[in-house]
Protein backbone atom coordinates (compact mmCIF):
# COMPACT_ATOMS: atom_id res chain seq x y z
CA UNK A 1 0.00 0.00 0.00
CA UNK A 2 2.86 2.37 0.29
CA UNK A 3 4.42 1.34 -2.56
CA UNK A 4 7.18 -0.55 -0.77
CA UNK A 5 7.04 -3.42 -3.27
CA UNK A 6 10.55 -4.96 -2.99
CA UNK A 7 9.33 -5.13 1.00
CA UNK A 8 6.61 -6.29 0.66
CA UNK A 9 7.93 -9.42 -1.89
CA UNK A 10 10.31 -10.11 0.90
CA UNK A 11 7.63 -10.33 3.42
CA UNK A 12 5.60 -12.57 1.34
CA UNK A 13 8.71 -14.68 0.10
CA UNK A 14 9.32 -15.12 4.02
CA UNK A 15 5.39 -16.72 4.64
CA UNK A 16 5.34 -18.64 1.78
CA UNK A 17 5.93 -21.86 2.99
CA UNK A 18 3.64 -21.70 6.10
CA UNK A 19 0.60 -20.48 3.80
CA UNK A 20 0.08 -23.80 2.17
CA UNK A 21 -1.37 -24.25 5.51
CA UNK A 22 -3.92 -21.42 5.35
CA UNK A 23 -7.48 -21.98 4.46
CA UNK A 24 -7.85 -22.61 0.93
CA UNK A 25 -9.43 -19.25 -0.11
CA UNK A 26 -6.50 -17.67 2.12
CA UNK A 27 -3.75 -19.33 0.61
CA UNK A 28 -5.04 -18.18 -3.27
CA UNK A 29 -5.61 -14.74 -1.92
CA UNK A 30 -1.95 -14.25 -0.69
CA UNK A 31 -0.62 -16.20 -4.04
CA UNK A 32 -2.62 -13.48 -6.05
CA UNK A 33 -0.88 -10.81 -3.61
CA UNK A 34 2.50 -12.38 -4.36
CA UNK A 35 2.22 -12.30 -8.16
CA UNK A 36 1.07 -8.76 -7.86
CA UNK A 37 4.35 -7.76 -6.06
CA UNK A 38 6.18 -10.33 -8.27
CA UNK A 39 4.51 -7.89 -11.31
CA UNK A 40 5.49 -4.31 -9.37
CA UNK A 41 8.96 -5.80 -9.17
CA UNK A 42 9.38 -6.60 -12.68
CA UNK A 43 9.21 -10.58 -12.66
CA UNK A 44 5.88 -10.78 -14.42
CA UNK A 45 6.82 -14.36 -15.78
CA UNK A 46 6.96 -15.49 -12.56
CA UNK A 47 3.87 -13.77 -11.38
CA UNK A 48 1.84 -15.10 -14.63
CA UNK A 49 2.96 -18.39 -13.66
CA UNK A 50 1.90 -18.35 -10.06
CA UNK A 51 -1.69 -16.86 -11.82
CA UNK A 52 -2.22 -20.02 -13.38
CA UNK A 53 -2.74 -21.80 -10.05
CA UNK A 54 -4.83 -19.30 -8.66
CA UNK A 55 -7.08 -19.24 -11.47
CA UNK A 56 -7.56 -22.99 -11.79
CA UNK A 57 -8.76 -22.71 -8.03
CA UNK A 58 -12.16 -23.92 -7.16
CA UNK A 59 -12.69 -19.97 -5.14
CA UNK A 60 -11.97 -17.95 -9.08
CA UNK A 61 -15.78 -17.32 -9.49
CA UNK A 62 -15.81 -15.50 -6.04
CA UNK A 63 -13.15 -13.41 -6.44
CA UNK A 64 -13.15 -11.18 -9.81
CA UNK A 65 -9.39 -9.50 -8.58
CA UNK A 66 -8.35 -12.19 -9.11
CA UNK A 67 -8.87 -12.48 -12.70
CA UNK A 68 -8.09 -8.48 -12.73
CA UNK A 69 -4.82 -9.33 -11.83
CA UNK A 70 -4.51 -11.89 -14.25
CA UNK A 71 -5.25 -9.27 -16.98
CA UNK A 72 -2.73 -7.30 -15.64
CA UNK A 73 0.19 -9.71 -16.38
CA UNK A 74 -0.52 -10.84 -19.44
CA UNK A 75 1.94 -9.46 -21.69
CA UNK A 76 0.81 -6.48 -23.97
CA UNK A 77 0.09 -7.37 -27.96
CA UNK A 78 2.28 -5.40 -29.78
CA UNK A 79 2.42 -5.03 -33.72
CA UNK A 80 5.65 -3.84 -35.41
CA UNK A 81 5.80 -2.22 -38.83
CA UNK A 82 8.54 -2.85 -41.51
CA UNK A 83 10.11 0.32 -42.77
CA UNK A 84 11.77 0.27 -46.20
CA UNK A 85 14.59 1.41 -46.49
CA UNK A 86 17.58 2.43 -49.52
CA UNK A 87 20.22 0.86 -47.72
CA UNK A 88 21.44 -2.54 -48.95
CA UNK A 89 22.72 -4.07 -45.56
CA UNK A 90 19.61 -3.48 -43.82
CA UNK A 91 16.74 -6.07 -44.51
CA UNK A 92 12.72 -4.99 -44.10
CA UNK A 93 10.29 -7.48 -42.02
CA UNK A 94 7.05 -7.81 -42.60
CA UNK A 95 4.55 -6.92 -40.23
CA UNK A 96 4.15 -9.31 -37.18
CA UNK A 97 1.39 -11.57 -36.60
CA UNK A 98 -0.13 -11.25 -33.03
CA UNK A 99 0.56 -13.77 -30.93
CA UNK A 100 -3.11 -15.41 -29.27
CA UNK A 101 -2.38 -15.71 -25.72
CA UNK A 102 -4.96 -18.68 -23.56
CA UNK A 103 -7.87 -17.64 -22.37
CA UNK A 104 -8.03 -16.47 -18.74
CA UNK A 105 -11.79 -18.08 -18.54
CA UNK A 106 -12.41 -20.73 -16.22
CA UNK A 107 -13.70 -23.96 -17.26
CA UNK A 108 -13.62 -26.51 -14.65
CA UNK A 109 -13.68 -30.48 -16.05
CA UNK A 110 -16.22 -32.89 -15.24
CA UNK A 111 -15.19 -34.71 -12.39
CA UNK A 112 -15.42 -38.54 -13.33
CA UNK A 113 -16.45 -41.20 -10.09
CA UNK A 114 -15.17 -44.73 -11.01
CA UNK A 115 -16.33 -45.93 -7.71
CA UNK A 116 -20.13 -45.46 -8.27
CA UNK A 117 -19.73 -46.50 -12.01
CA UNK A 118 -18.37 -49.56 -10.64
CA UNK A 119 -21.12 -49.86 -8.15
CA UNK A 120 -23.76 -48.73 -11.09
CA UNK A 121 -22.19 -51.63 -13.60
CA UNK A 122 -22.15 -54.66 -10.85
CA UNK A 123 -26.01 -53.79 -9.93
CA UNK A 124 -27.03 -54.11 -13.67
CA UNK A 125 -24.81 -57.49 -14.08
CA UNK A 126 -26.88 -58.49 -10.52
CA UNK A 127 -30.48 -57.49 -11.62
CA UNK A 128 -29.61 -59.02 -15.10
CA UNK A 129 -28.13 -62.68 -13.25
CA UNK A 130 -31.81 -62.36 -10.99
CA UNK A 131 -34.19 -61.70 -13.67
CA UNK A 132 -32.36 -64.80 -15.37
CA UNK A 133 -32.74 -66.80 -12.49
CA UNK A 134 -36.41 -65.56 -12.32
CA UNK A 135 -37.15 -66.48 -15.76
CA UNK A 136 -36.06 -70.61 -14.92
CA UNK A 137 -38.53 -70.84 -12.26
CA UNK A 138 -41.24 -72.73 -11.45
CA UNK A 139 -44.58 -71.62 -10.03
CA UNK A 140 -44.24 -73.09 -7.23
CA UNK A 141 -40.22 -72.13 -7.03
CA UNK A 142 -41.45 -68.95 -7.20
CA UNK A 143 -43.79 -69.10 -4.10
CA UNK A 144 -41.34 -70.99 -2.19
CA UNK A 145 -38.75 -68.08 -2.88
CA UNK A 146 -41.73 -65.49 -1.60
CA UNK A 147 -42.10 -67.31 1.93
CA UNK A 148 -38.40 -67.49 1.88
CA UNK A 149 -37.99 -63.52 1.55
CA UNK A 150 -40.42 -63.12 4.08
CA UNK A 151 -38.90 -65.13 6.49
CA UNK A 152 -35.18 -64.38 5.52
CA UNK A 153 -35.69 -60.67 5.50
CA UNK A 154 -37.95 -60.57 8.45
CA UNK A 155 -39.93 -57.41 6.76
CA UNK A 156 -41.91 -55.06 9.15
CA UNK A 157 -45.34 -54.78 9.51
CA UNK A 158 -45.02 -51.52 7.12
CA UNK A 159 -43.05 -53.92 4.70
CA UNK A 160 -45.28 -56.95 5.21
CA UNK A 161 -48.36 -54.65 4.23
CA UNK A 162 -46.65 -52.71 1.05
CA UNK A 163 -45.85 -56.23 -0.48
CA UNK A 164 -49.66 -57.75 0.24
CA UNK A 165 -50.96 -54.66 -1.48
CA UNK A 166 -48.12 -54.80 -4.28
CA UNK A 167 -49.69 -58.54 -4.89
CA UNK A 168 -53.26 -58.04 -4.66
CA UNK A 169 -52.91 -54.77 -6.91
CA UNK A 170 -50.95 -57.14 -9.36
CA UNK A 171 -53.14 -60.57 -8.90
CA UNK A 172 -55.87 -57.85 -9.14
CA UNK A 173 -55.13 -57.11 -13.17
CA UNK A 174 -57.16 -59.41 -15.89
CA UNK A 175 -54.29 -61.63 -17.77
CA UNK A 176 -53.63 -61.60 -21.26
CA UNK A 177 -54.27 -64.60 -22.45
CA UNK A 178 -50.98 -64.47 -24.61
CA UNK A 179 -48.96 -64.04 -21.77
CA UNK A 180 -46.90 -67.27 -21.86
CA UNK A 181 -46.88 -67.75 -18.11
CA UNK A 182 -50.77 -68.85 -17.12
CA UNK A 183 -51.30 -69.56 -13.63
CA UNK A 184 -51.86 -73.31 -12.88
CA UNK A 185 -54.36 -74.47 -10.58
Amino acid sequence: MEGNHGQALRDLDDILPVIRYAPAHIYYDLLNSYAVELGQVGRKDEARNIMRHVLASPFIRAYPEWRETAEELSPLRRSFVALSSTYYNVLSLPEREPIEEPSLEFNPARVFNFAKLKQKIVKEKHDKNRARQLDHMSLRDLGFKLLEIITQYRPTKRQLRAIIDFALNLLSYPTNPDEPDKPSA
